[in-house]
């Protein structure tokens, strides 16, 4: 084989590697466009709303009670997929963006919108005490368990309030009040997380 067509034949391997590359590029920035989309509140709310279930989507114990007592136009698989939502992407996603309570404020009014979308929470207080509940958890979460008790659901004039029990391993157990209005709401969500009772 002459060195011109040695050259030539490199020229092409180079080509066509550098086209691999490239498209391997592309696939893995495509791949977290897709994912970055896919956590903005707005789409989450969306599959929220949907009749849509992802698989390995789990509910709280004693679900069936709080869903018997709620009277409104949520879906009842909305409310297991935001409670789903909270436990394994809000709280995990607050604890590691917020290290005290001064962060807490700061990150809330940075965040006001996001946070009304994703918790429904629209006050910087209301906000700081939910992280109080939640800043006891430590260490890598994995989560074990969620109930709500059947003596704490409580259906009101337009909306139904329980209480939510989250449980991680090696953590104390946590307890988060919802409040599920009975509309469905497009910009945020239709099922308030907090820890003040009213």
């Amino acid at each position: 084989m002459s060195r011109k067509a040695k050259e030539k034949m490199i020229k092409k391997k180079f080509v066509v590697l550098l086209i691999v590359c490239c498209l391997l590029l592309v696939s893995l920035l495509g791949t977290l466009l897709y994912c970055v989309i896919a956590e903005l509140p707005e789409n989450k709310l969306a599959y929220i709303n949907s009749n849509e279930m992802k698989d390995g989507t789990t509910s709280p114990k004693m679900i069936h009670v709080v869903i018997s007592r709620y009277e409104g136009d949520l879906n009842p698989k909305a409310i297991t997929k935001s409670t789903y939502n909270f436990i394994n992407s809000i709280i995990p996603k607050y604890l590691k963006k917020i290290d005290s309570e001064d962060d807490a404020i700061k990150y809330y009014n940075k965040n006001k919108s996001e946070i009304n979308k994703e918790i429904g929470i629209k006050n910087e207080t209301e906000f700081v005490d939910l992280y109080k509940e939640i800043s006891k958890l430590d260490g890598k979460l994995k989560y074990e368990s969620s109930k709500f008790k059947m003596d704490e659901v409580e259906k009101g004039d337009r909306e139904t309030e329980a209480n939510l029990y989250i449980q991680y391993s090696n953590n104390p157990e946590i307890c988060v009040k919802i409040i599920i209005s009975d509309r469905i709401y497009a910009n945020k969500t239709s099922i308030k997380y907090t820890t003040i009772d009213y």
